[in-house]
């Protein structure tokens, strides 16, 4: 799978937080970018799998009119695929 490179710029009081949690079992020895990708997977993950735990986590953060746009993914019957932007 290809991966992309994002810019986030965010302030440093959010930064210190953000490296607290560098220090979890989640992301040992993990500065605020392995944080923010531990996070994205888990969103990722939310939104894919409507039976998985994070998918609360995600409606909670995000409302879950999103999930209204969702398509099954015919060959995963527990996943679900973004819209088919064709």
């Amino acid at each position: 799978m290809a991966k992309q490179s994002i810019t986030v710029e965010l302030d440093d009081e959010t930064i210190r937080y953000l490296a607290v949690l560098g220090k979890s079992t989640a992301v040992p020895d993990g500065g605020p970018a392995e944080v923010l990708a531990h996070l994205a997977c888990s969103a990722a993950d939310g939104v894919r799998r409507p039976g998985a735990w994070e998918r609360n986590w995600v409606i909670q953060c995000f409302g879950d009119d999103w999930a209204e746009s969702m398509r099954a993914d015919p060959s995963t019957p527990w996943h679900v695929l973004p819209p088919d932007d064709k």
